[in-house]
Order: C-alpha cells, then sequence, then structure tokens
C-alpha cells in the first residue's frame, strides 16, 4: 500500500498519468533485461497547472511532461502500474548512488560491465526526467514515505 504521503502528494499536484504496453524492443532503458515474462510500459505523465484543462492555460502557463519505461515482472503479467507505483520505483532509482563504481558496489555490477553501464545511464536519463518533471517539487518528493 502506498503511504498517504504519496497520496497526498498526487493529489495536490494536477497529475495526468497514462500507461501503454509495448514491445520489449521499444524500451529503451531495457539494457538486456528482455525475460520472457515481463511487461514493459511506456508511461506518460504529465503536471497541468492546479486546477487548469489543457484548453484553459494562459500563455504563461506550461505543462509540465515526461514520458517513463517501466518493466515489471510475471507476479504482476496484464496488471498496468498506477501513477504511485511509478513514481515509487522512479524514487527507487532515483537515489541509485552517487556515480558510476558506486552503483556497480551497491547493486552488484561489475563496473567493467557494458550491461551496467547501460543501466547507469539509464539512472541518469530517468533522474533528469524526474527534476524536469517534478521542478521545484523534486526535494519534498524525495523526502516522501512511498510505502506504509
Amino acid at each position: 500500500m502506498y503511504s498517504e504521503q504519496l497520496n497526498s502528494f498526487i493529489e495536490d499536484r494536477n497529475f495526468k498519468f497514462k500507461a501503454v504496453k509495448i514491445e520489449p524492443s521499444k524500451n529503451p532503458w531495457n539494457a538486456g533485461f528482455e525475460g520472457s515474462n515481463m511487461d514493459h510500459y511506456k508511461c506518460s505523465v504529465s503536471i497541468l497547472p492546479k486546477d487548469r484543462k489543457p484548453c484553459r492555460l494562459e500563455s504563461s502557463e506550461r505543462i509540465r511532461k515526461e514520458v517513463f519505461y517501466f518493466t515489471q515482472g510475471e507476479a504482476f503479467e496484464g496488471v498496468k502500474p498506477t501513477l504511485p507505483k511509478l513514481l515509487g520505483a522512479l524514487r527507487m532509482d532515483y537515489n541509485m548512488g552517487s556515480d558510476f563504481n558506486d552503483f556497480c558496489d551497491e547493486y552488484g555490477f561489475d563496473n567493467d560491465s557494458i550491461r551496467a553501464a547501460k543501466v547507469w545511464e539509464n539512472v541518469i536519463d530517468l533522474t533528469g526526467r524526474l527534476n524536469h518533471l517534478l521542478g521545484n517539487d523534486i526535494e519534498e518528493f524525495l523526502q516522501l514515505e512511498i510505502e506504509d
């Protein structure tokens, strides 16, 4: 169960979320984890200015949006990810080490591995995307308890 803090964070912002199942080959973050029982999703997330609909935006207002790729194992086969589940996973991935060698040490990768380098590049990419999406709210997000 996701925490009240995470649910409140989502409710306090005007998030829009869509997850579409894709083939493993269409997931640029796959990094060779093509397990036959894994589902891959392209998740589009946007934040509209509070209390606004897209057709009523003033020219000075902007929609922040990003695309994230999400993979889940066979225990969740056929179950689309939710926004809290995606944000929880992104939060965990966001804190995956301060540099490549720390990352490899922490998660058991060989720092001479091409696969490890690809996963690390994906972590850097999603970190930038999450920073862009949340903007000034990133620090608050990183302090949240994700699960009860």
